[in-house]
């Protein structure tokens, strides 16, 4: 049977309450008057207590209690478990109860512990135990108990007692949380009773409540079962017409409390038991509850507060950051998926992993974050695996990723990830109390939801308006008339129309009759709008009160500033005075007449934009400015059916800086018809606010309820400066190495940065500013003779405060050349520490350079920068040439190409082209004839595809990667030598960086065909061309 639902509204920053409960571990316990109960088995099932009935499961029940390692004492307490200790009096009492004119019944209390063995045995009836009536009773108490899962049973079956009473009791267990799945409550004689219950919720998109023998089918009330969300935002009651009659089971499916983009309201759901008696007696049930999977649900006793206890959870939604919203046929809308688990007890989890599929019916963007761990996707099973490792304390993680979908109609519905299943979101992680591990999840799917038919209410006034009106009107229409309402204000902007409009009137008829004819009202529906012919529907002869659907086609586009007019018309019919007429109920929420128009013309956020105080467009910010937040909605109904627009920030790790926070109007259209209004939002960075690239998305919402979001990104940078990629290399003690390193300037101006050096041992530091790819020299900055961080000499100090110092522009680079002089005494790793340091702000940033020291390389030391590469441009990092350098000695020649981060060719391809000869392979006008693959061969180009017929050798060394191959390999001929690096993830091209030439004219003294390779590669500095890609 259905229960009544309640769903509440609240603003989605609430959503969080039931993710994140910071609540302490605290006693479960029966509260004050909340007594469960056992009947004996000697009663009848049909009398309340199903399970402990001869006839019914005849068996017992049972407590389980939480027990973590290091609990200091178990103590377990009873209340009253005695059977009519206390006489009579006691079922006025609302406690035990007797039947038959004497007490015949006994409740054996065992409790077993995580083993199963054993542990005490107890006997509650009419003679004991002695003192427990009335009061809590000291069951058990034990010092460094064993951890695990304690059981305690109540048995009143045929196994104890043949007896057909009603034990009442309470069970508390001090500081531990205690749970069960099913449980027999009640009330006696002309009370009633109250319970607090938690349903443990984690999984799935439905669960089922199941009740025994509530006695619905009695006279009067038998009182109410309401389940209520974690969040509140959803609660369904049972009552009297869908309760259990007598001697029955009945299940109560609990579902509509997941929605398409938030699965999310998982955790302790509030279990609400109200059992009354009636006019024969007490009233008795069982309730139970079962997942999605037919397993049973944990239900917890309340804390000693009343609360629930705390448990794990796992949850998961998305918002739409670009496109339609929701999404619209043949248009592609982008989704930031957000996959939570929270730890809110008081015991870390150890081992957490999360494993999530994304749905073939969405486009995977290779965007994956987490704020905790790491997470990698899977291409092929569509498979997500995190790996959160140990989750705190009162602590959440949280992973984002991004899908994009283009629907193929209006009302096409994809799923984003998959259902409860083997496929389904779900979260493992190892027990604190039991050491094994435990599952939450899997959780309902995240799906788009269909578009939404647009609506035009019939108002008073005789207008049709996008919202509907409070107070019923009725529009009486005579035969052989018409009645019309216009629509106010006009459009906007130009209004699409997909399919049929669909005018939905609630029409009372009043039919007449002439000697014994009956003449019922013909009804035609008209829509006109400015200069259009009229597009209509009849009904002919409509002789009942109600809903009647008029199907209006042949309307495509409806231009800006017109209006569509609906005219409602009686046709002339009957004899003389007797004629039929209608009345159109509308103008309320039951009956709320309209036109429902398919459409893709819905609010659109047209631009989010970000400004400074001094209202400047802005797109980079340092910690502690204010940033503020423009965004342009448009709708065509016009800006009155603008409902209200929200800001959601995310901080660069995913988390959520503001949370769905109300955006103010701060202008609106002043035109007629008014197409926008213009949303706003003042955020103020933190003091420490994180570095990186913030996500800025803002959602605006129209009368019927579709929403339509965009985004834009701002980057929050720490006094506008950025020292980077931290480089590592091998090399000889002794010798000299040379690394390319960047000074980015992210401030809003032009900049002065003083340059700082220290090292860890003894090592000369030689840095100068490359500029030659801009038609000049290198120009020598400083030079530091043992990495003590005192400057030797310092060649530029623009600005005179004793340090060496750079130059940049705001948003460009500068490329400095970073000679390392190792002295014959050099070990271990050598690790030069540079700092760039603002001369107009505190803004300073570092860049490590460290060197292993080897005296067995297979290649010199007299390395020759080819290119460099401020630009970060590449992704990912292991594929980012950042600079390409080369050498020889007597047999090989070697090409070092230094990326971002550490390269990685078992995942990337890294590649190096020469241009020795007439033909070859061409690439952007060169031919190339040899080709150095990171897969270790040597290639020659045969005129057709690339051939492989040598060795390519290959060693990674820190973020470098080195190819080298045979000299004797390569020929060159009389012409100028061109040599091109590229990298590839799979087949895809990833970087690219030359070509760099050696001109034939700078080698006089021999002919060229005669010259060796590496004698060429001497020259390349000379003419070296920069080129990324």
């Amino acid at each position: 049977m259905n229960g009544r639902i309640a769903t509440l509204t609240f603003l989605s920053a609430l959503l969080l309450l039931n993710i994140f409960c910071l609540r302490e571990v605290s006693t479960a316990k029966s509260l004050d008057g909340q007594w469960l109960c056992v009947q004996g088995s000697g009663a009848p099932a049909e009398f309340g207590d199903y399970y402990s009935s001869s006839d019914g499961g005849n068996t017992y029940y049972s407590f389980f209690i939480e027990v973590p390692p290091g609990t200091p004492v178990l103590d377990i307490d009873i209340f009253d478990p005695d059977v009519g200790l206390g006489g009579t009096a006691e079922e006025s009492l609302n406690r035990d109860r007797q039947r038959g004119g004497s007490w015949d019944t006994s409740t054996k209390f065992t409790l077993y512990d995580p083993s199963g063995t054993e542990v005490i045995s107890v006997i509650g009836d009419s003679t004991g135990p002695v003192g427990s009536d009335g009061v809590w009773w000291d069951f058990y108490q034990v010092s460094n108990p064993t951890s695990g899962i304690w059981e305690l049973r109540v048995d009143s079956s045929s196994a104890v007692t043949n007896g057909n009473d009603i034990n009442f009791f309470g069970l508390r267990a001090t500081g531990l949380n205690l749970f069960f799945y099913r449980a027999s409550v009640g009330t006696n004689p002309s009370l009633s009773r109250k319970y607090d219950l938690y349903l443990y919720v984690h999984k799935g998109c439905q669960f089922t409540l199941r009740e025994w023998d509530w006695d619905a089918d009695a006279s009067g009330s038998q009182g109410f079962i309401r389940v209520t969300s974690p969040s509140g935002r959803f609660s369904t009651e049972y009552d009297d017409s869908d309760l259990s009659t007598n001697a029955a089971w009945v299940s109560h499916t609990v579902s509509g409390w997941t929605y398409d983009r938030e699965s999310d309201d998982y955790g302790l759901w509030h279990l609400e038991i109200n059992i009354t008696y009636y006019s024969t007696g007490g009233n008795y049930g069982v309730v139970e509850a079962y997942d999605y999977n037919g397993d049973p649900i944990k239900i917890y006793l309340p804390s000693d507060g009343g609360g629930p206890p705390s448990k794990p959870v796992i949850s998961k939604d998305y918002i739409i950051i670009s496109g339609p919203d929701p999404p619209q046929a043949g248009v592609t809308s982008t989704l930031e998926v957000r996959v939570r688990v929270a730890n809110p007890t008081s015991l870390t989890l150890n081992s957490v992993v999360v494993v999530d599929y994304v749905s073939s019916d969405v486009t995977w963007e290779n965007v994956l974050s987490t704020t905790q761990g790491t997470a990698t996707y899977d291409p092929v099973s569509r498979r997500i695996d995190w790996n959160v490792g140990s989750l705190a304390s009162i602590s959440s993680a949280e992973m984002s990723y991004r899908v994009s979908v283009t629907p193929t109609s209006n009302d096409q519905q994809l799923s984003v990830n998959l259902p409860p299943g083997l496929q389904g979101t779900k979260a493992t992680y190892i027990s604190p109390v039991t050491g094994l591990s435990e599952t939450i999840g899997p959780i309902c799917n995240l799906k788009t939801s269909p578009l939404a038919d647009k609506q035009l209410y019939l108002r008073s006034g005789y207008v049709l308006e996008t919202s509907e009106g409070s107070s019923l009107l009725s529009e009486g229409i005579p035969n052989g008339a018409s009645s019309s309402w216009v629509q106010a204000p006009s459009f906007a902007s130009d209004l699409s129309v997909n399919g049929n409009i669909e005018v939905l009137l609630y029409i009372v008829p009043h039919p007449s009759s002439f000697f014994f004819v009956w003449y019922y009202p013909d009804v035609r529906v008209s829509l006109t709008y400015n200069g259009s012919p009229a597009y209509s529907d009849t009904i002919y002869d409509i002789k009942v009160e109600g809903w009647y659907a008029f199907t209006i086609s042949g309307i495509t586009n409806i231009p800006r500033g017109d209006s569509i007019t609906l005219t409602v018309e009686v046709l002339p019919d009957g004899f003389l005075w007797w004629r039929p007429w209608i009345e159109v109920y509308y103008n309320s929420k039951t009956y709320n007449s309209r036109l429902e128009i398919s459409t893709s013309s819905f609010i659109r956020v047209e631009w989010v934009k970000t400004y400074d105080l001094s209202n400047v467009i802005r797109t980079s910010f340092s910690p502690g400015e204010t940033v503020i937040v423009r965004a342009n909605a448009t709708d065509p109904f016009g800006s009155g059916d603008i409902v209200e627009a929200w800001i959601t920030i995310f901080f660069p790790n995913g988390t959520r800086a503001v949370d769905s926070q109300v955006m103010s109007v701060e202008t609106t259209d002043p035109n007629t018809p008014s197409l926008y209004k213009i949303f706003r939002y003042d955020y103020s960075l933190p003091a420490n606010a994180p570095t990186g690239d913030y996500l800025i998305v803002v959602t605006a919402k129209e009368t019927n309820g579709v929403i339509h979001s965009s985004s834009t990104t701002i980057s929050v940078i720490v006094g506008g400066v950025e020292f980077k990629p931290d480089q590592s290399f091998s090399a000889a003690a002794g010798s000299n190495v040379t690394y390319n390193v960047y000074i980015v300037n992210t401030g809003a101006s032009d900049d002065v940065f003083d340059i700082q050096e220290i090292a860890n041992q003894a090592v000369g530091v030689d840095i100068w500013l490359d500029t030659d790819w801009l038609g000049g020299g290198d120009v020598h900055i400083a030079y530091d003779a043992n990495g003590d961080g005192i400057w030797e000499v310092i060649y530029i100090d623009s600005n005179a405060n004793g340090e060496p110092d750079v130059s940049v522009a705001s948003g460009a680079s500068a490329t400095l050349i970073v000679t390392l002089i190792l002295p014959p005494s050099a070990t271990g790793s050598v690790q030069v520490t540079l700092t760039a340091t603002s001369s107009s702000s505190p803004a300073q940033d570092s860049v490590l350079i460290s060197t292993t020291i080897s005296n067995s390389l297979p290649w010199p030391s007299n390395w020759f920068q080819l290119g460099s590469d401020p630009i970060h441009d590449v992704s990912p990092a292991p594929v980012d040439d950042k600079a390409l350098y080369a050498t020889y000695n007597d047999t090989h020649v070697f090409f070092r190409l230094a990326e971002a981060s550490q390269p990685d060719p078992a995942l990337y391809l890294y590649e190096v082209y020469l241009d020795t000869r007439s033909g070859g392979l061409v690439i952007g006008g060169i031919g190339y004839d040899y080709k150095l693959s990171s897969d270790g061969s040597l290639y020659v180009w045969s005129g057709t595809s690339w051939v492989s017929f040598s060795t390519t050798y290959v060693q990674v060394s820190g973020t470098s990667i080195v190819l080298w191959a045979r000299i004797s390999d390569i020929q060159v001929e009389y012409q100028d030598v061109y040599i091109l690096a590229r990298t590839y993830q799979g087949s895809i091209l990833k970087d690219e960086k030359g070509p760099y030439m050696i001109s034939r004219t700078l080698i006089s003294e021999m002919p060229l065909f005669l010259v060796p390779f590496a004698a060429i590669l001497l020259l390349i500095y000379i003419t070296r061309k920069r080129q990324s890609s």
